[in-house]
């Protein structure tokens, strides 16, 4: 649709060009059922609560669920996922994130999700923190991704047809009526009795025989329609369902309507929301990405800074820790999975000697088989950023904030950078995600530890304590001679005092290293502080700040 040669979407009022208000209803997005209500009048014939609902995915969340017993410890990966509709009603459930296609999946993708009956996922969640954001245990077996170019789907094995089954019953019956008849009815002779039941079993066997075959034509039909349902879905484009007009694509030069503080190319004459004309104030408008930039810029922060570490029984160290803060977009993400699934037999054989007194008879053996199931899941994988500068950054995150992040999401991380001596390490201080208002757990500088000298400590130990179990104690005389008066001269003169004299030595040493231990931790402690001061400023001010850096960021769209 257009209108004075400009392309109209769904979202827009007025005409960018000459300002008159536009009809946008024909450009609405619609459903499944809108568009081709007989696939799933055709499905409901087989899978009667069949329910399918398409929309744009708002948001992803990654997590996991296990399975623990004697065993077995299962793990495995879904993406919790949220779809709105042409309703604007939000859908969340649970797909699987260990195959390629699900993993593909990013915030903006159109997707439609059938339920041809309902599925739910059995395992526990496995943290506290999956549990505040997965509302339910429901999952969708079949997805279809309508991209740009291409479409997509994937079919749970769930719904794979079951197998033919073969007649077992008429066997069991055969048995049981015959010995009936001839142990309990005396039917004889025994022919009787076996032609009895005979006949009941093939009675039986030709009625099992049918109703496994209805059964068995049954699930293919079954399968049959849903595939072709399947296949009629994959034929209905994100056009056909009109999520190509749904929203303008948002440019570099796109600017902020001075009036409605809504996001407009900048070539427009006239807002497309509420049709104010922009002409007069186009030179006095920046660019939203350069208003990204600055808003960036002002909550960056780099900086290094000289340490000194105090020890008590080793050498202070010397070092620097560089502090980066900075605030980004994502603009994409790559995910991989990866999975590990190792299973270990134990088998075990137990012999058992038998004896007739003292005369050997036989032995006998027992073996046992333990099957132990270890699978566990993961994530990786890279996101590119817009950074402050305009510049894109390709950044590797933890499985927890990986998990988490979407295309357009905003975040905010901080970091030091420690090179203290021969230690070396590279701390997430802070990590928030500005979108979704979620933080992500940190490490920090601030419990910088140094060398606690433990090793040295029991040399000393095992020293005294020789010292202390040997009759060695000339060493001690001068000492002794040095510090004697009548005040110490009854206590010199006890055989426990120079016995154990040594150990008192050790234990005075030892209140002297509790008493620079702790001066010495306050002075690290404080020193840590100031270097990460300007930093926790930083920090301060985006979350006191966060309600207006989001209103921002949700006016640029």
């Amino acid at each position: 649709m257009q209108h004075c040669n400009q392309p109209i979407f769904s979202n827009d009022k007025f005409c960018g060009h000459c300002g008159d208000s536009v009809a946008n209803d024909s450009l609405k997005v619609k459903g499944i059922e809108q568009v081709s209500p007989e696939v799933m009048q055709q499905l409901r014939s087989v899978y009667p609560n069949a329910r399918v609902v398409s929309g744009k995915v708002v948001s992803t969340y990654y997590y996991k669920r296990k399975f623990v017993n004697n065993n077995n410890n299962l793990i495995y990966g879904y993406w919790w996922i949220e779809l709105q509709d042409e309703n604007g009603n939000i859908e969340a459930t649970s797909i699987e994130a260990e195959d390629e296609f699900f993993n593909s999946i990013q915030k903006g993708d159109v997707l439609t999700v059938l339920y041809p009956t309902s599925f739910t996922l059995a395992y526990r969640i496995a943290d506290s923190d999956a549990r505040k954001v997965v509302k339910h245990n429901n999952t969708a077996p079949c997805v279809i991704n309508h991209l740009p170019t291409q479409q997509r789907s994937i079919r749970g094995r769930e719904l794979d047809p079951p197998a033919r089954k073969t007649a077992s019953i008429w066997f069991w019956l055969w048995v049981t009526i015959s010995s009936v008849a001839y142990f309990w009815l005396n039917l004889g002779p025994v022919e009787y009795a076996i032609g009895a039941g005979a006949i009941a079993a093939l009675i039986c066997y030709l009625i099992e025989r049918k109703r496994n075959q209805t059964k068995y034509e049954a699930g293919q039909h079954r399968f049959t329609v849903l595939k072709q349902s399947m296949q009629q879905l994959l034929s209905i484009s994100r056009e056909d369902l009109g999520y190509h007009l749904q929203q303008r694509p948002n440019q570099a030069s796109d600017v902020i309507c001075f009036s409605c503080n809504s996001r407009i190319p900048q070539a427009v004459n006239y807002c497309v929301s509420c049709g104010v004309d922009q002409q007069a104030q186009r030179d006095n408008l920046s660019s939203i990405v350069e208003q990204e930039t600055e808003l960036m810029r002002e909550y960056g922060l780099k900086y290094k800074e000289a340490y000194i570490h105090k020890n008590v029984m080793s050498a202070d160290q010397h070092g620097t820790v560089a502090i980066r803060c900075f605030m980004a977009k994502v603009l994409s993400k790559e995910v991989e999975s990866d999975v590990s699934d190792v299973s270990i037999t134990t088998t075990s054989t137990t012999t058992t000697d038998h004896y007739y007194g003292s005369r050997y008879s036989h032995s006998t053996s027992s073996t046992s088989t333990r099957t132990d199931r270890n699978r566990d899941t993961g994530i990786s994988g890279e996101v590119e950023m817009l950074s402050e500068d305009g510049s894109r950054i390709t950044w590797q995150f933890s499985e927890e904030v990986l998990g988490d992040l979407d295309v357009g999401d905003w975040v905010y991380f901080s970091y030091s950078d420690v090179n203290i001596g021969d230690t070396k390490q590279y701390n997430r201080e802070c990590g928030i995600n500005i979108t979704k208002n979620r933080e992500y757990s940190p490490r920090t500088f601030a419990g910088f530890g140094g060398f606690t000298g433990q090793g040295l400590w029991w040399v000393l130990a095992i020293f005294f304590a020789a010292w202390t179990y040997s009759d060695f104690r000339a060493p001690l005389f001068p000492l002794l001679d040095l510090t004697y008066n009548s005040v110490t001269a009854h206590l010199y003169q006890q055989r426990w005092f120079v016995k154990c004299l040594p150990l008192l030595i050790f234990g005075v040493f030892n209140l002297y290293l509790m008493l620079h231990s702790y001066i010495y931790s306050r002075r690290n402690h404080q020193r840590q502080q100031q270097v990460l001061a300007a930093m926790h400023d930083k920090v301060a001010a985006v979350r006191t700040n966060l309600k207006a850096i989001q209103a921002k960021i949700n006016a640029w769209g």
